[in-house]
């Protein structure tokens, strides 16, 4: 799903030196692109100790900080960042609460990418899983197919329900 990812910080506007923060980093795939893009270190947040020990092998010119995403955000300064991201973790905390520290945290004009899980996001991996794993669990003999092409799962990801083909709001 790192496509994905990538899409949305194509959507960001990116200034050089820009102060990032990635909230529920992971393994850091998206701290690193953001000072691969940004031109200087961003700082990476997750709760996980496996996680964070993964990122930081893998993205040394970023900062890795073990916390939960609300709790780091409580600790910091009004205004302190330019863009924040929360990829993929959003379902791991409080939603409101977490976009409410973000909003403080955020410099004016400051920018907020989110992407997270949903049918249409995960769809590849639904129809994808190998026989013996999950909905398949037990039917070793099923032959997976892929969705047909007219499955609301196969079109661009990032448009609300709503505006999809076939569905109302």
């Amino acid at each position: 799903m790192r496509h994905l990812s990538l899409a949305m910080l194509d959507k960001l506007r990116m200034p050089l030196g820009a102060r990032c923060l990635d909230l529920t980093c992971g393994t850091g795939f998206v701290t690193g692109e953001l000072a691969r893009r940004g031109g200087s270190p961003a700082i990476g947040v997750d709760a996980s100790a496996g996680m964070l020990e993964q990122a930081r092998s893998q993205h040394p010119n970023c900062q890795f900080i073990q916390s939960e995403a609300l709790e780091y955000l409580r600790r910091q300064p009004k205004c302190g960042f330019d863009l924040v991201t929360c990829a993929w973790g959003l379902g791991y905390t409080r939603p409101l609460a977490l976009l409410r520290g973000i909003a403080r945290v955020l410099r004016p004009g400051g920018q907020l990418g989110i992407i997270d899980n949903s049918l249409f996001s995960v769809a590849e991996v639904l129809w994808s899983s190998p026989p013996g794993h999950g909905r398949h669990r037990g039917r070793a003999d099923r032959k997976i197919q892929s969705p047909p092409s007219d499955n609301p799962a196969r079109l661009r990801p990032g448009r609300p329900l709503w505006q999809r083909p076939g569905h109302s709001r």
